[in-house]
C-alpha cells in the first residue's frame, strides 16, 4: 500500500517517444494527393492604426461571421489607400476534384464597384448568407455527378475584393487573407460532411500551420509567423514511490555509462546518452555537479489553468502556458485528455500548441473562444458542456519540475526520451499547500520545438475568379463524387486516436517498436509491481485536496484502484505523495 509522508524529494521517471526525420504527405483520396496547405495563405500587409490615414501598405479586409438563423452574417472591414474607393465583393468556393487538382469557383458576386468611405479609409459592411441560396447557386454550376457537394456548418469560404477606378488592387481570395467558415455549432461532433476535414486525415506524427499576418488582423493575441501546432503522442504512465527515487537515479546514470547494459535489455541496435538541456551550467558552460560528482537539474516551471469548478483537473485536461527555447516565443500548450490506456499503461492522445505574445488570458481569449477550425480549444466544450474556454485560463496549480533526460536512441532512427523528474506541485486557489511525487511518462514528442511538417499556401490557382470562364466550366463538368470543398486546415482529433487511422497505422511499426522499448524500460527500472501514472495536473489537483476523491480524473481513480489492490495484497507500504506544506486531504490512494 501507499503512504503519504512529510519529508523531502521525489523523483519521477518521464519517457518520450519521439521519431525522428521526414514524414509523408497526409493521406488522401485520389492518386495524386497534394501537400497540406494552409489556405490563410501568406499574402501580407500592414495594419492600418489610423482611419483618418490612408493604408500604409496595400488595402485590405477582416470579416467577422456569426450565427444566423439558416447561415450567416457576414461583417466585411476594409481599410482603404483611398477615398471613395469602388470595391466590389465576390464569395468563392474552393474546389478539389479529388485528385489534388483546385479551382477557385466565384459563386455569388455580394457588390459591384460599391464607394462607401467618402470621409476616411475606413469602411463596414453587412451581408446575410444563407446555406439555400449559396447551395442554390453552386448547384447551378455542379454536373450531376458532384451534386454532393454542398455548403453547410463549418464549411470554408473564400472573399475576393477588388478596388476600381484610380486605384486597382484585390484582396483575398485563396491564400490571400479571404478565408472565412461558416458557423458551425460549437457543440457539434462533425461538420460539413464534404469538406476537408472529413476528406483528408495526416499520416503525421506532427502538423504545424504558420500564424500569418492576416490571421493576425482577426486575432491579434496570436504571434505572427509562431504556429498552431497538433502532435499525436503515445503516452505511458506510472506513479513512482518515493522508496524508489535514488535507486531509479542511479539506475539511468549507469545505463548512460554502460552500454552493454542497454544492448542487454534491449538489443545492440540501441544507445542511452544523457542530455545536458536540463542540467545547471557555469559560466563557461561546464556542469554543475552535486557532492557525489552528479549533474545538477535546471527546474522548469509550469503553470496550469483551469475553471473555477476545476473541470480541467476532472477530465485529465492539461492547459498551461510555457516559453520554448527552440521557438523563441511562448506557446499555451493544451492536452485534451487521455482517452485510451493499453494493460502496460500506455495511453494515446492528442496535443496541441498555440504560439501567442504573451501569457496573459486576455491575449487569448477572442481566439480560445472562437470557432476558426484551428482553434484546437474549441474542444474544451465538449469535454466540459455548457463552458466557454476562456474560463479555463485561471491559475491553479503551480509544477516545478527538476528533471534528469536521456535519449534512449536506435539506428532506425527510433528515438526514446527519458527523464528523471523531481516534481513539486503548489496550489494557486484557497489554501496554500505543496506536495512532491514522481512519475512515468511515455509520449511522442512534446510540442518544445516547431514542428517541421508545416503546411504551406495553395499555388498555381486562379484567386482573382470573379465569373465562371472556359476552363472553370471545363474542370466543372468533370467533377465527380470524389470532389469536396477544400479549405478546412488539417489537423489532429480524437478519430487519429483509433488503430485503423491514416497516422497509426502509417506508423504501426514505429509504434510497436516504442511500445516494446517502454515496456523494457518500464520493468527494469519499476519491476513488475509499477503503478499505472495519472496526468500530471490531475494527479496534483488531487494530492493537494483541492478536489474531492469522487471528484478526481479517471487516470487518478486508475492510480486509486492500484493502490486497493496492492494494499490487498499486502504488499510492503509505500510513499507515492509527500506533503510538504499545508495539510491536504489527499483520498484513498495517498493514504
Amino acid at each position: 500500500m501507499f503512504l503519504i509522508k512529510r519529508s523531502v524529494s521525489m523523483i519521477g521517471l518521464r519517457t518520450v517517444i519521439g521519431l525522428l526525420g521526414t514524414f509523408p504527405a497526409i493521406a488522401y483520396a485520389g492518386n495524386n494527393p497534394p501537400p497540406r496547405q494552409n489556405f490563410w495563405g501568406g499574402y501580407t500587409t500592414y495594419a492600418s492604426t489610423d482611419i483618418n490615414k490612408p493604408v500604409p501598405d496595400r488595402s485590405y479586409f477582416v470579416t467577422t461571421v456569426t450565427p444566423e438563423p439558416g447561415g450567416a452574417k457576414l461583417v466585411v472591414e476594409m481599410f482603404h489607400g483611398q477615398k471613395d474607393a469602388p470595391v466590389s465583393l465576390t464569395i468563392q468556393v474552393a474546389i478539389n476534384d479529388g485528385s489534388g487538382n483546385l479551382e477557385v469557383i466565384p459563386i455569388k458576386k455580394l457588390q459591384d464597384k460599391v464607394a462607401d468611405n467618402p470621409n476616411n479609409y475606413y469602411s463596414r459592411r453587412e451581408f446575410v448568407i444563407t446555406h439555400a441560396e449559396l447551395n442554390t447557386l453552386l448547384a447551378q454550376l455542379l454536373p450531376a455527378g458532384a451534386n454532393h457537394i454542398v455548403i453547410g456548418s463549418g464549411t470554408p469560404l473564400f472573399l475576393l475584393a477588388e478596388w476600381s477606378g484610380n486605384y486597382t488592387h484585390q484582396w483575398g481570395s485563396v491564400a490571400r487573407g479571404g478565408i472565412f467558415f461558416m458557423p458551425e455549432d460549437p457543440n457539434a461532433s462533425v461538420v460539413n460532411a464534404n469538406s476537408s476535414a472529413n476528406t483528408r486525415r495526416p499520416t503525421e506524427l506532427d502538423l504545424g500551420y504558420v500564424i500569418t499576418r492576416n490571421m493576425i488582423f482577426k486575432y491579434p493575441g496570436l504571434k505572427e509567423y509562431g504556429q498552431i501546432r497538433s502532435r499525436l503522442e503515445s503516452e505511458g504512465k506510472y506513479q513512482i514511490p518515493l522508496e524508489e527515487m535514488l535507486r531509479i537515479k542511479q539506475r539511468l546514470l549507469d545505463l548512460s555509462q554502460k552500454p552493454g547494459e542497454v544492448t542487454r535489455i534491449l538489443g545492440a541496435d540501441w544507445s542511452l546518452e544523457l542530455q545536458t538541456r536540463y542540467l545547471k551550467k557555469d559560466k563557461n558552460n561546464k556542469l554543475i555537479l552535486d557532492k557525489d560528482g552528479n549533474p545538477i537539474p535546471d527546474p522548469m516551471v509550469d503553470t496550469y489553468y483551469d475553471n473555477s469548478k476545476l473541470e480541467a483537473a476532472k477530465n485529465d485536461m492539461a492547459l498551461r502556458y510555457r516559453w520554448t527555447e527552440g521557438n523563441a516565443t511562448g506557446s499555451w500548450n493544451f492536452k485534451p485528455g487521455l482517452t485510451s490506456v493499453s494493460t502496460d499503461g500506455i495511453a494515446d492522445r492528442i496535443e496541441f500548441g498555440v504560439d501567442t505574445i504573451d501569457d496573459k488570458p486576455e491575449t487569448i481569449k477572442k481566439f480560445a473562444d472562437s470557432v476558426d477550425p484551428l482553434n484546437p480549444f474549441k474542444l474544451i466544450r465538449k469535454i466540459a458542456p455548457g463552458s466557454t474556454p476562456s474560463e479555463f485560463f485561471n491559475p491553479a496549480v503551480k509544477i516545478t519540475d527538476t528533471r534528469f533526460k536521456y535519449k534512449l536512441r536506435n539506428k532506425t532512427g527510433l528515438v526514446i526520451e527519458v527523464s528523471l523528474d523531481d516534481v513539486t506541485a503548489e496550489s494557486l486557489i484557497g489554501e496554500k499547500r505543496s506536495i512532491r511525487y514522481g512519475q512515468v511518462e511515455m509520449d511522442i514528442d512534446h510540442l518544445a520545438v516547431a514542428s517541421q511538417n508545416v503546411a504551406q499556401g495553395p499555388t498555381n490557382i486562379g484567386t482573382s475568379n470573379n465569373s465562371i470562364s472556359v476552363v472553370l466550366k471545363r474542370f466543372l463538368g468533370k467533377l465527380g463524387n470524389g470532389a469536396f470543398l477544400d479549405g478546412r486546415p488539417v489537423m489532429h482529433t480524437v478519430d487519429d486516436l483509433d488503430p485503423r487511422s491514416a497516422v497509426k497505422t502509417t506508423h504501426a511499426s514505429d509504434f510497436s517498436g516504442a511500445g516494446k522499448a517502454v515496456v523494457a524500460i518500464r520493468e527494469d527500472l519499476l519491476g513488475a509491481d509499477w503503478i499505472p501514472g495519472a496526468q500530471k495536473y490531475a494527479f496534483a489537483a488531487a494530492g493537494l485536496g483541492i478536489l474531492k476523491e469522487s471528484e478526481v480524473s479517471p487516470s487518478v481513480k486508475a492510480v486509486i484502484n492500484a493502490f486497493k489492490k496492492s494494499a490487498q495484497s499486502g504488499k510492503t507500504k509505500q510513499t507515492l505523495v509527500e506533503h510538504t506544506l499545508g495539510l491536504a486531504n489527499c483520498g484513498a490512494a495517498f493514504n
